[in-house]
């Protein structure tokens, strides 16, 4: 069979029929590395010259695609010459024309085009390819592939052969537990095991039995917030609408957090918090910490007292190795920005965190005693000492002490807040800190003074300090309730 000239295209993902891989010495992806479960067929695209990455040097493998997206790849993959004969007006008209020419493809408007493939739609897509290239599978096995697919009854039945086939044929396999999940969408990293097999496939060979379960990833009723783009990003107000929040987390919460926080902005803050490995890791961050390639949840610049909470909730907050805060005018949505490396402190701090990490066992306490002791340890007591995470400076007030804690415990992946406020003998700051479940207080001024003490429940830090209220100021609850939400455990 002539192969298809692999064409040369922005698309982030656009994968075309070629020789076998000729894999590289070491990973060409920082975010598929040789043990992650798609790795050969991420490696095996890229070696036939039919995969990019999204900057970066990353592949974002967990990524969500489209079905345009989808609908380039299978075009450009087997249709490639037939593509290269149409006008082109946007970046996938000619692709969705190719396949609807092929009866691979149904009328599909704009709207469904940029929504996410799900698993069905890619086992109908295949399915009818295979036919068109005159390529069929066993009857006994589509049979027996039918009566092994746990959830084949929450599947239309039109979709039933198209599932069974892949099924069958090992193209798509299910994602444990002998379910096809069938409206799960379909990852980057996925997509690229599926190309892989159809051109086994067409190439008479069995795409392999033993093809490992591919990741689930939760449909998203056809929103694109909370996945990766294949191409940057511009969000803005316009974008309101198309990109509201796509899970009501705030309606889980009690009725005095449903008071005192927007909806909307909970629900988008907490969206973030959620999604904060992937945004980190991921696509591009710019300067200003925004994910180019990350489609964040956007609302409405409301400015009331109920939307600045959740606002200062996460302008309080860390984790995940960052730092969380608020973008947009006129409209809003929220980032996580991580910590700097290529500081004094950082380069210092980086035992305690090795430490922390050759440890996956250790209990959240113990790694906070690891980083309140690293911070004794830089500092010492002086009032406007100045040090900071930045600097590397070695003297400091209360201040210091809690911005160097909150941001070692956050590169630690201990959600945190930073707190401040008016008590007995004076201005101080502290924080607030979740641990094995529980929300207590750290205060590397007092550790500093006495190594044994590192954590205190909240009464017990009022009382010392002679105070009241800060603690659970209306900014401070909200910030609590997302973590909570948020973070498993």
């Amino acid at each position: 069979m002539k192969k298809n000239r692999i064409l040369a295209v922005a698309l982030a993902l656009a994968l075309a029929v070629g020789i076998a891989p000729a894999y590289a010495a070491a990973p060409r992806f920082s975010d598929v590395t040789t043990d992650h479960w798609a790795y050969s067929y991420v490696e095996e695209a890229a070696a036939d010259g039919a995969v990019n990455g999204v900057g970066g040097g990353k592949f974002s493998p967990g990524g969500v695609l489209t079905v345009a997206e989808w609908s380039c790849i299978l075009a450009r993959a087997f249709y490639g010459n037939e593509v290269e004969t149409k006008a082109k007006t946007t970046w996938y008209n000619r692709e969705v024309e190719v396949l609807q020419e092929h009866h691979i493809l149904g009328f599909v408007n704009d709207f469904q085009l940029s929504a996410p493939a799900s698993r069905v739609q890619m086992a109908e897509t295949v399915a009818k390819l295979l036919k068109d290239k005159n390529v069929t599978a066993d009857a006994s096995k589509v049979a027996a592939a039918k009566t092994e697919i746990a959830d084949l009854d929450s599947i239309y039945p039109m979709n039933h052969e198209a599932v069974a086939t892949c099924w069958a044929l090992g193209i798509i396999n299910g994602v444990g537990g002998g379910r096809f999940d069938g409206n799960g969408n379909m990852e980057r990293a996925a997509a690229s095991a599926v190309y892989s097999r159809v051109k086994k496939v067409l190439g008479g060979a069995s795409s392999g039995p033993d093809s490992p379960v591919e990741p689930t990833v939760p449909p998203t009723t056809g929103s694109l917030v909370g996945t990766m783009s294949s191409v940057p990003l511009k969000l803005g107000k316009a974008d309101i609408a198309t990109h509201a929040p796509i899970t009501d987390y705030w309606s889980q919460q009690s009725e005095e957090i449903r008071r005192i926080s927007d909806k909307d902005s909970f629900n988008a803050a907490c969206q973030t918090i959620k999604d904060s490995e992937m945004i980190l890791t991921q696509g591009e961050l710019n300067s200003l910490g925004r994910n180019l390639y990350y489609h964040y949840a956007v609302v409405a610049q409301k400015s009331d007292a109920t939307q600045k909470n959740v606002n200062d909730a996460m302008g309080a907050s860390l984790g995940h190795g960052g730092m969380y805060g608020t973008q947009g005018s006129g409209y809003q949505f929220y980032t996580i920005r991580p910590l700097r490396t290529s500081t004094t402190s950082a380069s210092r701090f980086a035992s305690a965190i090795a430490q922390i990490n050759a440890n996956p066992n250790m209990r959240d306490v113990d790694k906070a005693k690891i980083c309140v002791d690293a911070v004794c340890a830089q500092l010492s007591y002086q009032i406007n000492g100045g040090a900071s995470w930045d600097n590397g400076g070695t003297v400091g007030d209360c201040e210091s002490y809690e911005m160097m804690l909150n941001q070692l415990l956050s590169a630690a992946g201990l959600p945190s807040l930073d707190i401040g406020g008016n008590v007995t003998g004076g201005a101080h700051a502290w924080v607030q800190v979740k641990l094995d479940g529980q929300w207590y207080i750290m205060d590397g001024t007092i550790t500093e003074s006495n190594p044994s003490a590192i954590v205190f429940t909240f009464a017990e830090h009022e009382a010392k300090y002679g105070y009241s209220g800060i603690n659970d100021a209306d900014m401070y609850k909200v910030a609590r309730a997302l973590i909570d939400t948020a973070y498993p455990g």
